[in-house]
């Protein structure tokens, strides 16, 4: 299986990958515990959310992916507008919750971060209070860039 598992990931490397080649391999990565694949799936994937952070946040709660959830859920603490419809339906209910109590508390202190480098800070401080035990189940991963 390692030849095949290189071979194969050689082949994804020199052509041009769509996202949904990118995510059927993080898929079979994940179920079938394929490190190497996932790193280059979730590396390639990174780059290829931009608007889409629901996404991003659904997918890194399905395959586990640490830095995906926390930089998505920043975005949505840090961001003026509030959540579409469309976005909280695909969020569902408990993300959608405690998100907005993580923005709720971020927006009462943002006074406090406003002008200051701690903004981004205070952001994953919150995030980590609503977060926290279901970030604290993923492990880092190493390989995958940020």
């Amino acid at each position: 299986m390692d030849g095949l598992t290189k071979a194969t990931l050689a082949t994804l490397s020199a052509s041009n990958t769509s996202r949904d080649d990118w995510l059927a391999l993080l898929d079979l990565s994940f179920h079938h515990h394929l490190p190497e694949s996932r790193a280059l799936a979730i590396r390639n994937l990174t780059s290829m959310f931009a608007g889409m952070v629901s996404k991003k946040i659904i997918l890194a709660q399905k395959y586990q992916v640490k830095h995906w959830l926390r930089d998505g859920l920043q975005e949505l603490v840090q961001r003026k507008q509030p959540l579409s419809d469309d976005e909280g339906e695909v969020l569902g209910f408990k993300t959608v919750l405690k998100l907005y109590r993580a923005r709720d508390s971020y927006n009462a202190q943002s006074r406090l971060y406003y002008y200051s480098e701690a903004r981004d800070e205070g952001a994953i401080a919150e995030i980590e209070k609503e977060f926290g035990s279901e970030l604290g189940e993923m492990n880092d991963e190493p390989n995958a860039g940020n």
